[in-house]
Formats: C-alpha cells, structure tokens, sequence
C-alpha cells in the first residue's frame, strides 16, 4: 500500500519530520513527575524507536527510484534528508534505551549534535563536495555512458534546463562518446536539446498512469478515438489518474463545442460533489490537447451531484450554448465578461 501511493518516501520523511516537531514541542527539562501517565509515555517511545525504521524504508524507497532513474538534485535532497530522520531516529531511540537520569534527559545533547551536523551539511551542499547539480549530472552520465539507459529515453533536456553549467558541460562530455553504441542516436538527441527552447520541448512522454480502461464512455456504444484515449491517459495529472483508476468513475462523452465538424471531447473526473470536468481537443494539425476545466458560469449554481449530472446527460445529453455576452476586443487585448 505504501508504493501504491508513489510517494513512500515523501510520506515517510514527512511524518519523521512530524514527529521530531512534536516530540520537541512535548520536551521537557525530565525534573519532577513525568507529565504523562506510562502508557501515553510508552507510545511516545514507540514513535522514537520507530523513526529508523522509517527512514530504512524511505532510503529503499530512494533507492528503488535512483536505481531506475539515477539521481536527481530532488532525490539528493531525499537522501540527505533521509539521513538526518536515520540519525536524529538513532539518537532518540539511544535515550529511550538508556535507562539512565530522568525522561527525556538527554534529548538536549542529541539535538544539538544534529544541529551542527544540518549547519554542516547546509554548508556542504553549496561546495563541490556535496553539490546536488553535480552529483545529480555524474550519475545520469554513467547511466548512459554505461548502457543503463536507452538513448532513446534518456532525458537530456534535464541535464540542460535543470542542472545549469554543470549539465551542459556534461551534455558535451555525452556527445564525446564516439565509441557508444548509440553514439548516432545521442548526437541526434543532444542536437534536438540545444535548440530546444524549453524543458518542455524535449522532455520525455510520460508513461501512461492509467489504462485506456480506465476511462468509461457515456453511452457504450460511443467509439473513443485510440488516438485521444493515449493522450488522455498520458496528460492526467497523478492525483486525476489516481482517482480514476480506484474509483473506476472518469466518465467521458463526445460534443461539438465549436464551429467545426469534429467533436470534442468532456471527461468527467473522479469524484461525487468536487469533480472536475475537462475538455479536449485537436489543434490544426490534428494533435490532441487539453483546453481546460469547464467551470460554472453562474457561480451561485452549485454542480450537482456526479450521478445525477451522469443521468441527465444520458436522457438529454449536452448542448453547447453561446455565451450571453460575447468578448470585447480592443486592439490586441481581447475582453471577457465574467460574473
């Protein structure tokens, strides 16, 4: 259940995080009566015991991802942060099994010994020794420099808009690779990245995060585009793909909302009273693109619930209807009335 939420390691820090805040929020000097009865106690030591396990999981976690993708300045972080939840998890669990003085007695010299040691690392990480561009741009050139990855789905567009002079520089020592054996493949790609004008322009599909299955049509005997399936599973973003692939509720139907011959199309996401409804589209060239969430033009109509809305479009479907007051144009500015 933890990697189902494609974010284990993010969850984990989190609550190590959480419970540093709280237990030093609750810390006392350990003079007098212990403030909590041995059962609220217990449990607060629990938690202490179990922040290494906790950063264990997180460091596979990272693991998992650096093994398939190598590093990044955001994983670097990971890892560091992961490191400091071990450390400060060791430490706290080393008072608990002390036995010595009174609770809670020797949280101070743990904290501070982490203190220095996050002023050092926050030093660190602005020199050469523990720059996360740097680390970041060695590991992603030993992935291809040493067959991990296809050229072909390798991301050099983040060596050259994410990492800086340290990724362009390593962009060149990529393209040296005359002896690799997709050597022609790579110098057509970096070619491509040193046009680009974006990350966006060379950043790689996304795997799909969902299936096609996943997206029900309104009226079953409604044929989907396979061409428009693709990119709507593609272009979801994960919390979208999530919702639909545990409910099984992304509903999708076909309306022509312009003045062409060709229909869009309406998804209908996830959800009872907040869902969203997206529209979609083909550019002149004929490729799919998302135009946006369809808001309620009158904003003191709430959206009825989804199954309802679902019922009334299978008995009398949906008609696009023009606005009531049309734009305004001035110059280049074009105006929009909104209420």
């Amino acid at each position: 259940p933890l990697w189902d939420t494609r974010h284990a390691s993010a969850t984990l820090l989190a609550l190590i995080v959480v419970t540093i805040v709280f237990f030093n929020g609750a810390y006392s000097d350990g003079l007098g009566d212990p403030p909590y009865s041995t059962w609220v106690r217990f449990l607060v030591q629990a938690a202490l015991v179990a922040m290494p396990v906790f950063a264990a999981i997180a460091f596979y976690a990272l693991y998992l991802r650096i093994d398939q993708y190598g590093l990044t300045f955001g994983r670097f972080y990971g890892v560091l942060a992961a490191a400091g939840g071990m450390l400060f998890g060791l430490g706290y669990t080393w008072t608990v099994f002390r036995r010595r003085g009174e609770w809670m007695g020797s949280v101070p010299r743990v904290n501070i010994r982490m203190v220095w040691l996050v002023i050092v690392c926050a030093v660190m990480v602005h020199t050469p020794l523990l720059d996360p561009h740097r680390w970041s741009a060695r590991s992603q050139f030993l992935r291809i420099s040493e067959g991990g990855v296809d050229a072909r789905d390798f991301d050099y567009g983040y060596l050259r808009f994410q990492l800086g002079h340290i990724g362009w520089e390593t962009l060149e020592r990529i393209d040296s690779l005359g002896d690799h054996p997709q050597a022609d493949i790579i110098r057509e790609r970096i070619a491509a990245t040193r046009a680009a004008e974006s990350y966006a322009d060379v950043r790689p599909q996304p795997a799909s995060l969902i299936s096609a299955s996943d997206i029900v049509p309104l009226d079953s005997m409604t044929a989907l585009p396979d061409s428009m399936l693709r990119f709507v599973v593609t272009n979801l973003s994960q919390f979208e793909a999530d919702a639909c692939e545990s409910n099984g509720d992304c509903t999708i139907f076909p309306v022509n909302l312009d003045s062409d011959e060709a229909a869009e199309f309406v998804l209908l996401l996830s959800g009872d009273r907040n869902y969203a409804i997206v529209a979609f589209d083909t550019d002149e060239n004929g490729r799919w693109m998302r135009l946006g969430r369809m808001t309620r033009y009158d904003r003191n109509i709430r959206l009825p619930p989804k199954m309802a809305l679902l019922d009334t479009l299978r008995l009398q479907g949906a008609l696009p209807e023009e606005p009531m007051y049309r734009d305004l144009k001035i110059g280049g500015v074009r105006l929009r009335l909104m209420r």
